[in-house]
């Protein structure tokens, strides 16, 4: 194992390939927005020399696992600025619901808290932080999301709606949707804005 597999000191943690192939099977992306040539998971890649903070992501199908440490505030905000010009932003992060980041970028976008602790790259422990799938799609382009996945992307089950929430406390978001993996019970929250409520159950 080496550094830029599983590492704190450097904030990178290399994406399992079985876990980045679920997600490219559903998306097909065309480019790794972070990443070096030892972990890169497209052909197409932004590195540190590239800077990928700095290029345009617009009309990519993006994969985005960002350096974990302080940075990671950049990354998000720059994935969902890039949806609202025509990107779709796939992001694996971890779960630090208590952070800026999380509420201020992660919320906006479609969220999948992923069960149990990833094994990232050659690693022979799990992390020591769960961790979530947060999409931003291009905006307009929000589909209902009760009803845009019924496989899981976790292990490719099918997922079954659970319900709706009314958020009537919640500024931001007026309904939580749930679903849940009939294979291997992973479960998956929606949260749907209150100015797309009206598309949404339409």
């Amino acid at each position: 194992m080496t550094s830029v597999h599983f590492s704190s000191k450097t904030e990178m943690w290399e994406t399992p390939q079985d876990f980045f192939d679920r997600y490219n099977d559903v998306f097909g992306f065309d480019i790794d927005v972070c990443a070096i040539q030892e972990n890169e998971k497209c052909a197409a890649f932004f590195s540190p020399e590239t800077d990928g903070l700095n290029q345009d992501w617009k009309n990519h199908t993006c994969w985005m696992n960002p350096p974990y440490g302080r940075e990671i505030k950049k990354w998000m905000r720059k994935a969902y600025e890039s949806s609202l010009c025509g990107a779709t932003v796939v992001c694996l992060v971890p779960a630090r619901t208590d952070t800026f980041w999380w509420h201020e970028y992660a919320m906006k976008g479609e969220i999948e808290f992923i069960r149990g602790r990833l094994r990232f790259g050659g690693s022979k422990d799990n992390a020591p932080f769960p961790s979530a799938v947060v999409v931003f799609r291009p905006s307009g382009q929000m589909e209902g999301r009760r009803m845009s996945r019924t496989i899981c992307w976790y292990c490719g089950g099918e997922l079954i709606w659970g319900g709706d929430i009314d958020l009537e406390e919640e500024d931001t978001y007026d309904i939580e949707s749930n679903l849940t993996c009939s294979s291997c019970d992973a479960f998956v929250s929606y949260y749907i804005k209150v100015e797309q409520k009206d598309d949404k159950l339409a």
